[in-house]
């Protein structure tokens, strides 16, 4: 689920009285500090509601159609954890454990459910900002999340980034200020601040909590896609305990569709409740080590369809398109731009004791490009992948369009006679840039054993 940040002005007094109830003016002309206050080794118990719902624009002009595809959603998504947090703003993490991380999505595809598996319930989730560039990370500690799980996980108003979001003295009830364009991109998930009018005013207070709101317009980037948003919200700030306890807020947002993801118009409604606890049962560091895979925890994700027979960890810079059970669609995205895409296509089962020879696979891929008098054959090689499957790589070059193209064609198979081919097509100008992606990718292909059957023999590739 791609979880898109969005609720409007009008709003704000009604979510605002919601929030606590009836609120008083009392602390009219009082002077009081707001200072966030959040120690190290802190443990939290998170509870949250998020709404989205509104339309979803799928760019078609790729396949020929001028007018984008416009399809209703609607989501709720229901997320409860422990939390210990550590860092300190600009840098912030937390460890965490989910009891429950779901969401029931309607949409022109009709419904579905998306949930947090078992095995990825420990959750290392963590902000980075530099220069007003925001990289938000959410690894598990015990797995590999689908890339569905982090767009389940990933939302506005992430409690990580309430870390430092309220920092201000000598403030009295009436008072408006602005926060740091970081900062405000770490409270509504946003990358990217370009320009922004946000501001935050203390509405009461009392001997026990400041009740702030929050309003204004956002122009930023969500993937390096123009993103624009209408704030509307409250915060519930404990003064004794120095920390925001309660967020109520609403968005309105409108983002164009990009490279790798669709478009949304629509709203944001969020409702958290953030609580202080002494210990969490969960967090303990016997129940930490005996999930934790690796002592350093990196941002991948496992490209597995449903029923396939083939899967992959990849980089968080390959994008999934597409993703079925014979064949999947992927970009690679760096610095918004888009340098390469990756088509994977299961391929029929050929016999065990019949590999598909180097030679035959060049054969396979002169016959495909024989009637193309821009391209030409230019390398091939035969390897091994980390996950020890057999792998053939061709390099084709040519033109498409005048552009100077470059084609890398790979077979990939296993002992059981199951095979796949990935063709990575990018232009020529971007290969230094891209690397060696590709084989990176591909050396971390897994495929399933799966017995023949007697009509599964064919050599082609296509």
């Amino acid at each position: 689920m791609k979880v898109f940040p969005p609720p409007s002005t009008h709003l704000i007094s009604c979510f605002s009285l919601l929030l606590l109830g009836s609120w008083t003016s009392s602390g009219l002309g009082q002077t009081i500090d707001l200072a966030s206050d959040v120690r190290q080794g802190e443990f939290q118990a998170v509870r949250y509601q998020v709404e989205y719902y509104g339309d979803i624009i799928v760019d078609l002009s790729r396949q020929g159609d001028r007018e984008p595809n416009v399809l209703p959603l609607d989501v709720t998504g229901r997320f409860a954890f422990d939390q210990q947090l550590s860092g300190e703003p600009g840098s912030m993490q937390a460890v965490r454990c989910y009891n429950e991380a779901t969401a029931d999505i309607e949409s022109g595809k009709g419904h579905q459910a998306s949930e947090l598996t078992p095995e990825n319930r420990y959750i290392l989730s963590r902000i980075r900002t530099k220069e007003n560039q925001n990289e938000f990370q959410i690894a598990s500690i015990g797995s590999v999340l689908q890339r569905s799980e982090y767009e389940l996980l990933r939302n506005p108003c992430d409690p990580i980034a309430l870390m430092g979001l309220i920092n201000q003295k000598n403030v009295k009830v009436g008072d408006q200020w602005e926060i740091d364009q970081g900062t405000l991109g770490r409270f509504l998930n946003i990358d990217h601040v370009i320009s922004t009018d946000v501001q935050f005013k203390l509405k009461s207070i009392d001997a026990a909590f400041a009740l702030i709101h929050v309003s204004g317009h956002l122009k930023g980037e969500i993937d390096d896609v123009v993103t624009e948003l209408d704030v509307a919200g409250s915060l519930q700030f404990d003064r004794e305990l120095g920390r925001v306890k309660a967020v109520r807020i609403n968005i309105n947002q409108q983002t164009d569709p990009g490279h790798v993801a669709p478009g949304f118009e629509g709203q944001i409604k969020l409702d958290m409740r953030v609580k202080p606890i002494q210990a969490s049962q969960h967090l303990t560091r016997e129940k930490l080590a005996a999930v934790m895979t690796e002592n350093k925890i990196k941002q991948a994700f496992l490209l597995q369809p449903e029923g396939a027979l083939f899967s992959v960890i990849h980089s968080p810079r390959w994008r999934i398109i597409a993703a079925e059970k014979e064949a999947a669609v992927l970009r690679y995205i760096q610095d918004g731009n888009m340098l390469a895409q990756c088509n994977i296509v299961r391929l029929p089962n050929r016999p065990a004791d019949q590999p598909l020879k180097l030679v035959d696979f060049e054969a396979e891929v002169r016959k495909m490009i024989q009637d193309q008098e821009t391209l030409t054959f230019e390398s091939s090689q035969e390897t091994e992948t980390a996950t020890g499957h057999a792998t053939l790589r061709v390099v084709v070059e040519g033109y498409e369009s005048d552009v100077p193209i470059q084609w890398l064609y790979y077979h990939i198979s296993n002992d059981e006679g199951v095979c796949v081919t990935c063709v990575f097509t990018l232009e020529k100008k971007l290969a230094d840039q891209f690397g060696k992606a590709d084989q990176t990718f591909v050396n971390r292909f897994k495929l399933a054993a799966q017995r023949q059957t007697r009509n599964e023999s064919s050599e082609t590739i296509r």
